[in-house]
């Protein structure tokens, strides 16, 4: 008995060969750029999720019972390192995104101009601290609104953690 063989894939899992008409290999293009600016974006949501689930937490940390003072401090050190921490990841991403933007707009300006787009996109790194952001000229995305949300929540989580300790 023979076993029954599958049909060879047809459709869109078979990638077209290259034609004349597609740009290069390693060619920064717009369709390049928006799908890795919509994964970044997805990004940046991710954690400002996590974000407001650990500090949800935080503020709640130990049930609705009176928390030790020590422990209240050594749960709110912990909590700011990690908001520090977070708060270099959420600018990173508003900086790529910035970049990106830029990069995008050099791409659909001038199709033929790879220098400008690559220009855009270099020193791109994973995470950057608060007092070291730069905001370039036409930057679409603010970091100033990102550092006066997440150090206000903060803040109140802080507030909510410290009152359990204290009243």
């Amino acid at each position: 008995m023979s076993t029954p063989t599958a049909a060879p894939p047809t459709g869109p899992m078979i990638a077209e060969p290259p034609t004349a008409a597609d740009p290069p290999a390693g060619t920064i293009t717009a369709g390049k750029i928006i799908d890795i600016m919509l994964n970044k974006q997805s990004q940046y949501y991710g954690l400002w999720a996590v974000y407001t689930a650990v500090q949800f937490t935080a503020g709640s940390f130990g049930g609705a019972g009176k928390l030790p003072l020590a422990v209240a401090v050594a749960v709110l050190i912990g909590v700011w390192i990690f908001n520090v921490g977070h708060l270099s990841f959420v600018l990173q991403c508003v900086e790529h995104l910035n970049k990106l933007s830029h990069a995008l707009s050099a791409a659909l300006a001038d199709k033929n101009s790879q220098t400008t787009a690559t220009a855009a996109l270099v020193g791109m790194k994973e995470a950057t601290f608060f007092w070291r952001v730069k905001k370039e000229e036409g930057d679409p995305r603010s970091y100033a609104n990102n550092i006066f949300v997440h150090f206000a929540i903060d803040t109140c989580a802080s507030a909510a953690l410290l009152y359990r300790a204290v009243f």
